[in-house]
């Protein structure tokens, strides 16, 4: 019975573990790289320029050189950014890790967005 239950609890140790919500890196510089609709790539349009130079730090960010306090929420397979600048102006971004390591970001209940790279 003890090595039963512990094959179990085993188990279920090993899947907690497994699979969870991965936080993005997202600490550093970065450079808009490409535009994006809807959730997909738009190649008939640039970034908007508030994303021509995104920095990070644990809990600031700087966009369009505007200093931002920033909290993060970690959901499945996406980060929700709540930026907070001097003036108490509060804006929300979604940001979701692309498959070659680039981010891809977004103003909240906003259809369009932008894929950065690291500089």
């Amino acid at each position: 019975m003890k090595k039963e239950l512990f094959i179990v609890c085993s188990g279920l140790a090993l899947l907690a573990g497994c699979g969870g919500n991965k936080e993005i890196s997202l600490n550093g510089d970065w450079t808009a790289s490409q535009a994006y609709f809807e959730g997909k790539p738009d190649k008939d349009t640039t970034c908007q320029s508030e994303y021509d130079s995104v920095s990070f730090t644990d809990d600031t960010a700087t966009m369009n050189d505007t200093q931002y306090s920033l909290t993060k929420e970690q959901k499945e397979n996406e980060t929700i950014l709540t930026l907070v600048d001097d003036f108490s102006d509060t804006k929300k971004y979604i940001v979701k890790e692309a498959k070659n390591g680039n981010i891809i970001m977004h103003e909240a209940d906003v259809s369009t967005g932008c894929e950065l790279k690291k500089k």
